[in-house]
This record gives structure tokens, sequence and C-alpha cells, in this order.
């Protein structure tokens, strides 16, 4: 993978621009039109993969302020946890794009050499739905660890104002006071729940990812359906009833482990 190359937004690559000025060139309007589809959804994608880095940028900022380092350290753990699904999904987003990029490049390469006819299959649609399919798996996981993340959070919130309390009161009986009855703390306040906040907005981001991914794939169900490629709509559709049986299957076998 072209690490320099990889840095570049996908809409301004230049065998991306090349190749649409040959579409326009050579009439080829649907063609382009399919392309163009598709690097508007992966640029999509790139655009909220660049916030949801942001995001996890200002959790850690976030964390840094935390005086207590026992419970910074605490928390810092818990939201470790969340970095590898992060990272694994933009890998595998990295590799869609990486796909895309390069064929692009060949089918430069390959105008060249063979004629414009060569662009008519310059991008390998099927083999692009199936990633995408990974991708939503993996932007599954780090949405939950996510969610995860913020509930061990709110655990963490709920130890410390308990043992604050119970402290204060065995200060006040230690003076021969009564102790204070345990007030309500407000949970949306204070730099873990700004942490949580983070979080959720990270999670939504995701989910705006797996949303548009959903709608690349229901694209190019429909270039396959029209080009008429009977094999390619099988594979896909394999692809699609594979994802959903394993998703309706996994409660049943979790029942019956129980």
């Amino acid at each position: 993978m072209n690490t320099q190359a990889m840095a570049i937004p996908i809409t301004e690559h230049e065998d991306v621009k090349k190749v649409f000025a040959l579409y326009t060139q050579n009439g080829m309007g649907q063609e382009k039109a399919d392309a163009e589809s598709l690097i508007k959804h992966i640029a999509f994608m790139e655009t909220q993969f660049e916030k949801v880095f942001d995001e996890l940028q200002n959790v850690r900022a976030q964390l840094q302020t935390i005086e207590d380092k026992s419970v910074r350290a605490t928390v810092t753990r818990i939201v470790d946890t969340v970095d590898t699904k992060v990272n694994d999904a933009k890998t595998q987003f990295i590799g869609i794009k990486d796909g895309v990029v390069t064929s692009f490049s060949n089918a430069v390469d390959a105008a060249k050499e063979k004629g414009v006819s060569a662009l008519k299959s310059t991008v390998d649609f099927l083999k692009i739905h199936s990633a995408l399919s990974f991708l939503k798996g993996k932007l599954g996981k780090a949405v939950d660890s996510l969610h995860q993340c913020a509930v061990q959070i709110e655990k963490v919130k709920i130890e410390l104002h308990t043992a604050k309390s119970h402290a204060g009161n065995a200060g006040r009986l230690i003076l021969g006071k009564d102790a204070k009855t345990t007030q309500t703390y407000n949970y949306e306040r204070g730099i873990l729940a700004g942490v949580q906040k983070l979080l959720h907005k990270t999670a939504v981001l995701l989910t705006n990812i797996d949303r548009v991914a959903d709608s690349a794939m229901r694209k190019i169900e429909s270039i396959g359906q029209r080009s008429g490629k009977t094999s390619a709509l099988k594979s896909i559709r394999e692809i699609k009833n594979t994802r959903t049986d394993s998703k309706r299957s996994a409660p049943e076998r979790t029942a019956q482990d129980r």
C-alpha cells in the first residue's frame, strides 16, 4: 500500500480524475456515473473516519485532565479497548480505498495500451461489495465497543460518587455529627461525563459510515442488475444472506449455551 497516496483524499487522486476525463471524452456517461457514485461514497466515509479519530484524540485530551492518577489509569485502560476495534475498521476501509485507487490507476494504463474499451471494467464492483460487507462487520464491533466503554465509565462515576459520600460521612461520624443523606449526583457533569459524550459522538460517526457502506452496496447491486451479471448478483446475494443468517443465529446459539 502506498502510504503517501493513501494520505491523499480519493477525489484528489490524479488517476481518478484522468479516468473521469476519459469517460467524458468517450461518451461513457453511465460508466462515469457509476464510478462517481462509488467515489462519493468512499469520500464521505473517508471524511467521517477523519472525524472519528479527531474525537478519539479529544477523548485522550480529556483523560489527561483527570487529576486522580488511579482514576485516570482506570479510565484510560477502558478507552484503550476502543482503539483496536476502531483501527480494525479503519484498516479495512483503507484497503477498500487502496483497491479502488489501484483499479483507476490500472485503468489509465490499460486505456493507453488497449484503448478506451478497457475502461468498461475499471472497477471490480463485486470485490468492493464483499470488502464493504467485511467493513460493516468491523464497524459494528467498533460501535459496540464504544457503547460498552461508555457503560463502564458510568460505573466508575457511580463508584467514585459512592466512595466520596461514604468518606464524607465517616468523617462526620468521627466528629460526632450525624451522617448526611446521600445526595443525588448530577451524572451529566464532570470530565467523565464529557468523555462519555465524546464516545457516543464517535459511535454516531461510525454508524454514519455503516449507513453509507450500505448505500454503496445497494448501488453496486443495482449496477450488477443493470449489467445483467446474474452470476455476480448471485454471489452478492450469498454474501448478504450469509451475513444476515450469522446475525440471526447468534442469539439462538447463545440461548442453547445457556
